[in-house]
């Protein structure tokens, strides 16, 4: 329980994620089959090609924003909602744009997505939707930085139930039923869900008497910390989106059917891997002294899920294809253990990419995970071509597996605290502070460094320096005043030391007099309201620092 409480605000802000990809599948899901049902077959393959296109422009769109903002948005505290309505306006108009030139050029880029650009209203519709899906995306990344996953959830959950809603009311009111009027209930969807939390936004601002006026400033300083961000998001999300597209090209359009269903189901575990280490960004972006501590939790509790779900699908993967076809469990059930396989290299890759954005050495992680993306195209395409489906799915895992033990090393170092800042003093060492019961032998010690008291929201730490604090050493018979007694108590179970207000008062009334004799200033009197009493003190436990 105490270990709960402790990591109650990763553990939440994680599920929130995790039960968002639930939510938003499920539903998303429903939306699809009622789609399939009330509209016609070719208005379902252009609102589905149109929506995909959506998503993949949307996060090109995101100019490196969606990771930055994370790290940003702690270390700038009070100015969160200046930062958030510039990036929101920023993406905003830069999907926009995107998407009305995109919708321009389908004409041209193929016949079956000539519905986009026939007119103004569906240039304008297909523009307005990417560049809403940017907004929300930035805005969910906003409140997972602020460590508010609650509200993420519930924007997502009212996006999708009101998605759901509008399908139908579209299939009931319109007389022509096209793939357009599909897309358009998801761009009113993602409108509607953005209402609540932009209200609830400025209600909060003015609550704090905090600005909400955009902060170009910032968006110009970080301008070349978001293009590394952007650079390093492209290149490890490429591998995943060509994965379908290599099964389409050296196998088959059903092939790809296949691979790819086997792929979103495994995309659970993925996800739940995802995360918690997008959870581990946004607690430790301005608290790298916690990441060790925080990392070994985000390791441990990544390899448990993998290693539960793993053994559900590898045992189970004939029987939940089958809910697809029995071309699909036939066909793709190898695919899907072996993807299964493939979540243990990625805790490694994705905590690499969590600890290089903590540490803000992005550029540092650029070219490794540049040339981890090559090596897992080139083992997928090798492994197509040798044993077909399934060695699409091995070879792909084959070349996460060697990336994984390139950047093993780095996520080791940093979950024991090699890499962090005075935490590698600490390793290996014994640090005590003597306190009442200490012995009487230990040699005082003379040390500087940081330590972190804990924020309670976010577990967050504020840097307290010690430059050779001295420790207090009480002998049993002093605390306890009865040298019978001692015997009585063990250093363990010994009680604090409760001193009374008279006591505290003159102790500080002589010591407040010299000060102010050696000042030549008049003596002053010591209020009782100014001195605190100390009861029942909680103890620090540490091992001691041997010098070298």
């Amino acid at each position: 329980m105490q270990w709960l409480k402790n990591n109650s605000v990763m553990l939440l802000n994680t599920g929130s994620l995790i039960g968002t990809m639930l939510v938003t599948s499920g539903l998303g899901f429903a939306y699809w089959f009622v789609a399939d049902r009330l509209f016609p077959l070719s208005a379902v393959g252009l609102a589905s090609a149109a929506t995909s296109t959506m998503m993949l422009l949307s996060s090109i769109c995101l100019l490196g924003l969606s990771t930055l903002l994370i790290s940003e948005l702690p270390r700038n505290k009070g100015q969160e909602g200046t930062i958030i309505s510039a990036a929101l306006i920023l993406v905003g108009l830069v999907g926009t744009v995107v998407g009305i030139i995109f919708a321009l050029c389908t004409p041209i880029i193929s016949k079956n997505l000539q519905p986009i650009g026939a007119d103004l209203p569906s240039i304008l519709l297909f523009g307005l939707g990417i560049g809403l899906t940017s907004v929300t995306i930035i805005a969910d990344t906003c409140m997972i930085a602020l460590l508010r996953g609650e509200l993420q959830f519930w924007r997502n959950a009212l996006f999708a139930a009101s998605k759901l809603i509008l399908l139908f009311v579209a299939a009931r009111l319109l007389a022509e039923k096209t793939g357009i009027s599909i897309y358009t209930t998801w761009m009113a969807s993602n409108l509607i869900s953005m209402l609540p939390l932009l209200a609830f936004g400025i209600y909060k601002a003015k609550k704090t008497h905090r600005s909400l006026r955009p902060h170009w400033g910032m968006m110009r300083k970080v301008g070349h910390a978001a293009v590394q961000h952007y650079i390093l998001n492209l290149i490890y999300q490429t591998p995943t989106q060509i994965l379908p597209v290599i099964a389409t090209i050296m196998l088959s359009a059903s092939a790809n059917a296949w691979f790819y269903t086997a792929s979103m189901i495994a995309n659970f575990i993925f996800a739940v891997i995802g995360s918690l280490t997008t959870v581990l960004h946004a607690t430790n972006a301005t608290q790298i002294h916690t990441l060790p501590q925080k990392s070994r939790m985000t390791v441990g509790l990544s390899f448990g899920v993998s290693l539960i779900a793993g053994i559900v699908l590898i045992v189970g993967a004939h029987f939940m294809l089958g809910f697809f076809g029995h071309s699909y469990a036939d066909q793709a059930s190898w695919s899907l253990r072996i993807l299964a396989i493939g979540a243990l290299p990625l805790i490694i890759k994705y905590h690499y990419l969590a600890i290089h954005r903590i540490k803000d050495h992005v550029s540092k992680a650029i070219v490794p995970i540049s040339i981890g993306s090559v090596l897992e195209l080139v083992m997928a395409i090798v492994g197509t071509r040798l044993w077909g489906l399934s060695g699409l799915s091995l070879g792909w895992v084959i070349g996460m597996y060697i990336e994984a033990i390139i950047m093993a090393p780095t996520v080791f170092r940093t979950m024991k605290g090699l890499d962090i800042p005075a935490m590698s003093l600490l390793e290996h060492e014994d640090l005590a502070l003597a306190g009442s019961g200490s012995s009487s032998q230990e040699e005082s010690i003379s040390i500087s460094m940081k330590m972190m008291a804990i924020d309670s929201p976010t577990d967050m730490i504020r840097s307290i320096v010690f430059i050779d604090a001295p420790t207090i050493k009480l002998k049993k018979s002093e605390l306890y005043g009865n040298e019978a007694l001692t015997d009585a108590y063990d250093d363990a179970t010994a009680p604090t030391i409760k001193l009374d207000k008279a006591s505290l008062r003159k102790a500080k009334a002589a010591q407040t007099e010299r000060e102010l004799v050696k000042k030549n200033l008049p003596a002053t009197k010591i209020s009782s309201d100014q001195i605190n009493e100390f009861m029942n003190a909680p103890t620090i436990k540490m091992h001691s620092i041997k010098k070298k």
